[in-house]
């Protein structure tokens, strides 16, 4: 099966949506803005992580990014499992976009 480097349309969509720049999601990811650049026009592929991270930041679905759904909202999470995921992000400065 040939590999094919995926380009995430929504992914775009969504951040031109939010009024981010490619360089403020970079710094979010903890990347380069060249490195997200990449990502976004399909020349390479987004690793998991990054996917699970902008799903959250945008309060979409994994399959709503990925094209599966045309449905936004995000499954969800366990009570457990959403403490833990807001508490790791709570000093992430996307979530305080005049820091950035």
């Amino acid at each position: 099966m040939k590999h094919h480097n995926m380009k995430l349309e929504r992914v775009r969509m969504l951040r031109l949506e939010h009024r981010y720049t490619q360089k403020e999601i970079a710094k979010y990811l903890n990347i380069t803005q060249n490195t997200y650049s990449r990502y976004e026009t399909g020349i390479s592929d987004f690793p998991i992580d990054a996917l699970v991270l902008l799903a959250r930041l945008y309060q979409v679905s994994m399959d709503y990014l990925l094209g599966q759904t045309a449905i936004k909202t995000p499954y969800p999470l366990p009570k457990n499992a959403q403490n833990k995921f807001l508490h790791s992000f709570t000093h992430r400065s996307i979530f305080q976009k005049n820091a950035l």
